[in-house]
């Protein structure tokens, strides 16, 4: 998530670091029905307790990294969602001439699969 550097008082940087994340590492099936079933005793959501407390959650479950051809057009999305959104309060843009050129270095690395964990693991 470091790779790419975005004004950190950008009203949505945290919004899209937290996103990034969720896009290339995938919380298990498994252990994501576990979370859903526990979070519904608490009557909230996997979504409602990931915003509250992200920490808890993702200590608790195994994540994965997709093959670079599931990952690729998520990671696209998320970098053409929020690379012109400006902030409020400064009028900036998320991504400046820098953080686009390490976005689309971010894009060529996971084409190449040097981001996506090994077959079959």
């Amino acid at each position: 998530m470091d790779m790419i550097r975005v004004p950190r008082r950008h009203e949505l940087a945290k919004e899209f670091t937290r996103r990034l994340r969720d896009s290339i590492f995938l919380i298990d099936k498994n252990d994501k029905c576990l979370i859903e079933e526990y979070s519904k005793t608490k009557h909230m959501t996997l979504d409602m307790m990931m915003d509250q407390n992200p920490t808890w959650v993702l200590r608790r479950v195994k994540r994965i990294i997709p093959r670079e051809k599931d990952l690729y057009p998520v990671v696209k999305k998320v970098f053409d969602t929020y690379v012109y959104l400006g902030c409020a309060k400064t009028g900036r843009t998320l991504f400046d001439d820098e953080a686009w050129r390490q976005s689309e270095n971010v894009l060529n690395t996971i084409q190449l699969g040097h981001v996506s964990g090994p077959p079959g693991i």
